[in-house]
């Protein structure tokens, strides 16, 4: 027997020991679940992905379902002991999942997700991670706008550390496939907050750099207003960084290069400088990139596409280019350019002084010669 309990996957040792205790309650039935409740968990319980799919599709199922996610929110919102709760989001998560991009995905009872929202709070990190898919599959419906931010709001807060993050960042990977998300992850500091999680990365944690990259992906679909700050907030170098990095996972390094082709003719050819300025110089890194091998040939075909644009654009700006750049943008960034910069006027405040020196003197001496031409 304990060889077998070893041998199951973890979701089947959910089943296992969740079903049987959710079948106690409805045996029992009482306030934690409802008859009207327990037909419908008897009903589609025993489905899986691929029989909720089918169902989705089928209109005559769409009521029965989104009823049946109602009832998943209603039990879990009531009872607490843990095995039950891991099988009721379990559940959810599958049946959401399959259902997401069919008729029968509707807006659940609002009242019932704030309640379920209790199970973000991080004390069970399975429940946690679970329920962040699910409230996040939940934005990219017709909800409130206020329900959005709320769950968006937790995922900012999460992605600045603690147990929440890798749940924060898959629930985000979700938020963002409707358009409508983004602007609202950016008008919460959420690019600058995807760039502190890539730089937080360490050298074992590839899936949460590919989940954090693959959403800055995501946002680099934006126009121009909408991918203004991926320079100033570092996102641009930090993409570079990792595109180069020879111990990337193949996956983080072709969502790096995918981001970096939608951006670099973006913001009137400024991201494409800052590719090919130094450290990033992207130039050179792409041509180091088409030397290997790659398992997906549409890798080389990207850093093609991508190399193309960067020689097209390529030219070496003189410091004074640059520092009068930042300057018409306002953004200007203290270093060696913006010392050249200073240098520069620095040097012109020295010879308009210069300048005035010799107006008092040549004023003086003017003025003294004058003087002793006069008669006495």
């Amino acid at each position: 027997m304990a060889s077998l309990t070893t041998s199951m996957t973890e979701s089947e040792r959910i089943e296992v020991d969740g079903k049987p205790a959710l079948e106690r309650y409805i045996t029992a039935g009482g306030d934690f679940v409802t008859r009207e409740q327990a037909t419908l968990l008897q009903m589609y319980s025993e489905s899986g992905a691929l029989e909720f799919t089918e169902m989705g599709k089928d209109r005559s199922h769409s009521e029965g379902l989104s009823e049946y996610i109602n009832a998943l929110l209603a039990v879990v919102s009531k009872i607490t002991d843990l095995p039950v709760v891991r099988y009721l989001v379990s559940l959810l998560d599958t049946v959401t999942q399959a259902i997401q991009y069919t008729m029968a995905f509707g807006v659940p009872d609002l009242s019932l997700t704030t309640k379920f929202r209790r199970h973000l709070d991080g004390t069970d990190m399975f429940s946690a991670q679970k329920a962040s898919m699910v409230l996040g599959r939940f934005t990219t419906i017709d909800l409130p706008k206020e329900q959005i931010q709320l769950h968006l709001g937790w995922i900012c807060e999460n992605l600045t550390g603690g147990p929440c993050t890798e749940a924060a960042l898959s629930s985000l990977m979700i938020c963002l496939s409707k358009v409508s998300n983004r602007a609202e992850l950016l008008s919460m500091n959420g690019l600058r907050l995807l760039v502190n999680v890539c730089k937080t990365c360490t050298a074992d944690q590839a899936q949460r750099m590919y989940e954090a990259c693959f959403c800055l992906w995501v946002l680099s679909f934006g126009d121009d207003e909408a991918t203004m700050d991926f320079g100033r907030s570092g996102a641009v170098d930090i993409l570079c960084s990792f595109a180069s990095k020879s111990t990337s996972r193949e996956k983080v390094t072709r969502v790096c290069l995918e981001a970096l082709r939608n951006l670099v003719t973006k913001n009137d050819g400024e991201f494409c400088q800052l590719m090919l300025d130094p450290p990033n110089n992207l130039l050179m890194v792409t041509t180091g990139l088409l030397e290997r091998h790659w398992g997906d040939s549409e890798i080389s075909d990207s850093i093609k596409e991508l190399r193309d644009v960067l020689q097209k654009n390529f030219k070496i700006l003189t410091s004074f280019e640059r520092y009068e750049k930042e300057l018409n943008k306002g953004e200007l960034i203290f270093g060696p350019v913006s010392e050249v910069g200073s240098s520069f006027f620095l040097f012109l405040l020295f010879l308009l002084f210069l300048l005035f020196l010799l107006f008092l003197l040549r004023l003086f001496l003017g003025g003294e010669c004058e003087m002793f031409s006069q008669p006495y």
